[in-house]
C-alpha cells in the first residue's frame, strides 16, 4: 500500500472489510450480553473472566481494525481524501435533490 501512484484512485477494500469486522464485533458482543453472561450468574467468578475475556478479544480485533484504517488514510493523500469526501457529498447533495423533487411531484 506504501509503493502506489498518487494518482490512480485508492483501493477501499479494507474499509469494506471493516464494515463486516465491525458487524462481527456487534453480534459477538449480542451473544455473550444475551447467552453467555446470563449463564454464568451463579459465579462472580466465572462472569468477571468472562468478561475479561471478552474484553481482550474484542480489544485485539479493535486494534487490528484500526491499525488497518490508518494504514488506509496513510495509503491516501490528503487531496484524494478531501476529493473523495466531496464528491460523496455532492452526490448525497444531489440524490436529496432529486429525492424532494420527487416526493413534490408525487404530491401534485
Amino acid at each position: 500500500m506504501e509503493a502506489r501512484d498518487t494518482k490512480v484512485e485508492p483501493d477501499l477494500q479494507p474499509i469494506r472489510t471493516l464494515k463486516d469486522v465491525d458487524m462481527i464485533c456487534h453480534l459477538w458482543q449480542q451473544y455473550t450480553n444475551v447467552a453467555l453472561l446470563p449463564l454464568a450468574n451463579t459465579s462472580v467468578t466465572v462472569r468477571r473472566e468472562m468478561s475479561i475475556f471478552n474484553n481482550q478479544t474484542l480489544s485485539r480485533v479493535e486494534g487490528g481494525a484500526n491499525s488497518m484504517l490508518q494504514r488506509v488514510a496513510d495509503g491516501m493523500s490528503w487531496k484524494e481524501a478531501s476529493n473523495a469526501v466531496s464528491d460523496n457529498l455532492m452526490l448525497h447533495s444531489n440524490n436529496c435533490m432529486a429525492n424532494d423533487s420527487a416526493g413534490e411531484a408525487k404530491k401534485e
